[in-house]
């Protein structure tokens, strides 16, 4: 019988995927590899020895962080920290696109209330949040009155 991770997602019959280049990346791999038989990495990272020090964490050779979009479908747990906001938010909103309408995607890390609406235009359907700081997230929720519409296939799409 398969492990089951916290969130009860089935990591043992598709690898999760890890992409970026952050020293935290050490961390996460170790906490996936508890619950996952193999871990797929996208880095762009010299030497990312440090990061594949336990030997179910495999690099993707050969693809790097801005190509890793094609490497998201079908995946059960994507995990993104590249050191660019940038990259990490279009990686999600190719990933949103990649997956089916209700499935979670989540935010987080250092994340602030003022990227509430944000966060969600790019992609993002949750984030995780410092409880302490739940009453700034609402304030700052509840001062956007215009919503956009997402639109993928839009060329004006960011």
């Amino acid at each position: 019988m398969s492990r089951l991770f916290p969130i009860f997602v089935d990591l043992a019959t598709v690898p999760p995927l890890v992409i970026g280049n952050a020293d935290i990346l050490a961390a996460k791999l170790r906490l996936v590899l508890k619950f996952a038989p193999l871990a797929e990495l996208i880095t762009d990272r010299p030497d990312p020895s440090h990061l594949l020090v336990n030997p179910a964490a495999r690099q993707l050779s050969g693809v790097t962080c801005n190509a890793a979009a094609d490497q998201i479908k079908g995946r059960p747990l994507v995990i993104i920290e590249t050191c660019d906001p940038q990259l990490n938010l279009r990686l999600a909103r190719q990933l949103r696109q990649a997956l089916p309408a209700p499935h979670p995607i989540v935010a987080a890390g250092h994340i602030i209330p003022d990227q509430a609406d944000f966060l969600f235009r790019s992609g993002f359907s949750h984030a995780m949040i410092n409880p302490l700081a739940f009453a700034a997230w609402r304030t700052a929720l509840g001062m956007v009155s215009t919503r956009f519409q997402h639109m993928p296939n839009s060329p004006r799409t960011r």
